[in-house]
């Protein structure tokens, strides 16, 4: 095998798959890039058996064939003194040669190289990227990183017709996306790995594409771009009805600026530990809302203007889930619903629901 390329765009596409590469001692050919250089381009694949990242790149292909390389085939490539690079394979070693530099890597034979799942006959759903992109920044925060349920550290997309709505929950937090979408097909459920769809839109987002072809298998999913196809393997197991926890009935219901509500919150919680969380003391009433922090460390106050509706209140929050939330919502004001001290709050845009976030409260100490 032997082929010219640029020697950037080969080092960015690599960079890409070793993502997807396996991260342990002695992980064979799946800790490597499969490089396959045919015709006048290079596939480049990495896979871990759970996810998968695929990407071409244009070269002059002298001579066509498959190897795998090490991963740091991507950071060799990205500092070669030259624009074009050149690699031969022979006998088992890679010859990277740019400018005044050359490198031998090692390679490995491809024959045990494990073949990705085939979409070919699958239904695809279109989708515009801003938009999935969107929804995955406003859901795969709230998943859980660890959970008895691993089915929970993942984020669950319903399909149906001319609507996708996605959901993330992790025992204290929730996260719905609701979106309509040109879809007239059978109804799917897919769990997806919150960390798979975080990769994706990495990747995606440098896309100019704008629309993503989502190709949905029994056990794996697939988004493609005409630059990447990221592949990952869905999550099995009961997912949780978010439906039966929302509140039926609100008592308070506060509309904010979120950009001043996060500065109010981000002010009175300087004092707090995330190692020993303390809750947020929100105080809301007369038109405002007062928070409070109180901890070893001292004592914080913060309070800011807000139109509040209905009965006062004081609850006890996460605050790191509440900026999380603030961060994640897109919009210039949100709209706060509480039914009591011991309910959770939700939180929703002030015009349509796209979105909805809904946190526990924690409980506090007596004064």
């Amino acid at each position: 095998m032997k082929f010219i390329a640029n020697a950037k765009e080969l080092a960015q596409a690599a960079a890409a798959c070793v993502k997807a590469s396996l991260k342990k001692a002695n992980a064979g050919v799946l800790g490597g890039i499969l490089v396959k250089a045919d015709g006048n381009t290079i596939n480049l694949t990495g896979y871990d058996m759970t996810t998968g990242i695929q990407t071409t790149v244009s070269a002059i292909v002298q001579e066509s064939g498959v190897a795998v390389f090490d991963a740091r085939i991507a950071d060799i490539l990205n500092k070669l003194p030259s624009e074009q690079a050149t690699i031969t394979v022979e006998i088992g070693t890679a010859t990277i040669e740019g400018g005044d530099a050359t490198y031998n890597l090692v390679c490995m034979r491809s024959d045990d190289y494990p073949a990705l799942p085939n979409y070919e006959l699958e239904q695809s759903i279109s989708i515009p990227k801003d938009t999935l992109l969107s929804m995955v920044r406003q859901t795969a925060f709230s998943a859980a990183v660890k959970d008895s349920k691993p089915v929970h550290t993942g984020v669950k997309f319903d399909i149906s017709t001319g609507m996708i709505e996605a959901s993330a929950v992790d025992g204290a937090r929730l996260a719905v996306r609701k979106e309509p979408i040109s879809y007239n097909g059978e109804n799917r459920s897919l769990i997806i790995p919150a960390s798979a769809l975080n990769n994706m839109a990495a990747l995606m987002a440098k896309e100019k594409d704008e629309n993503v072809e989502i190709f949905a298998g029994k056990r794996h999913v697939a988004f493609r771009t005409e630059g990447y196809t990221v592949h990952t393997r869905l999550l099995e197991g009961d997912f949780i009805d978010y439906h039966k926890a929302l509140p039926k009935t609100s008592s308070t219901t506060i509309t904010a600026d979120v950009e001043e509500l996060q500065a109010s919150i981000e002010r009175s919680s300087l004092i707090i530990d995330d190692r020993l969380l303390s809750p947020l003391r929100c105080k809301i009433g007369d038109g405002n809302i007062q928070f409070n922090a109180q901890t070893a460390l001292g004592a914080a106050t913060d309070t800011m203007a807000a139109e509040i509706d209905g009965d006062d209140l004081e609850i006890g929050l996460n605050y790191r889930f509440l900026l999380d939330a603030l961060k994640a919502a897109e919009t210039d004001r949100v709209r706060l619903q509480f039914g009591g001290a011991f309910s959770p709050v939700t939180i929703t845009p002030v015009d349509g629901d796209s979105f909805l976030f809904l946190i526990l409260p924690m409980r506090m100490r007596e004064k």
